[in-house]
């Protein structure tokens, strides 16, 4: 009788891990304040103080506040799709290639963009990958860039507002 047992007992352990190893993706909703104390910039001139994110299942919206002395604030909007398919957009003086991909335990996002500029045929890549803490109060944002005249990264750190 036991024998007769053993194939549910393994399917059942089986459909037990599988469920364990489903991940549910980092949800990095929120409205984010830059923390200069926590971030290395490697020189870079960041000026991005707030971060709304908008997160649904299939979409991430991320608008950018930055702060400019003397000035207005600018505020841009950037849309990202969460299938992990490229995007190409051409505009008059570029080509944009983005493409947004989980890490394999659904808790950091990369969005890699690649920008061909038509006359010079440059290449400006940068991967900003986006990761939540586990209390939910800190959004790092590691960016990496290389482009014909640099290279570098920064890793930039925001508290959660709201």
């Amino acid at each position: 009788m036991a024998i007769t047992r053993l194939p549910a007992v393994v399917l059942s352990i089986l459909l037990a891990s599988a469920a364990l190893g489903a991940q549910v993706p980092a949800n990095f909703s929120g409205t984010w304040a830059f923390d200069q104390s926590k971030s290395n910039l490697g020189g870079s001139q960041y000026f991005i103080a707030v971060l709304k994110i908008t997160q649904t299942a299939t979409m991430l919206t991320i608008e950018s506040t930055a702060k400019r002395q003397g000035s207005d604030d600018f505020i841009s909007t950037d849309k990202f799709t969460l299938d992990g398919k490229e995007i190409t957009t051409k505009e008059s003086y570029a080509t944009r290639r983005i493409a947004a991909k989980w890490s394999e335990d659904k808790k950091s996002l990369t969005i890699t963009t690649i920008m061909t500029l038509m006359d010079t045929k440059e290449e400006y890549r940068t991967d900003d990958t986006y990761h939540v803490a586990e209390d939910g109060k800190t959004l790092t944002l590691t960016n990496v860039f290389k482009n014909p005249k640099a290279k570098g990264t920064a890793v930039v750190v925001f508290n959660r507002i709201s």
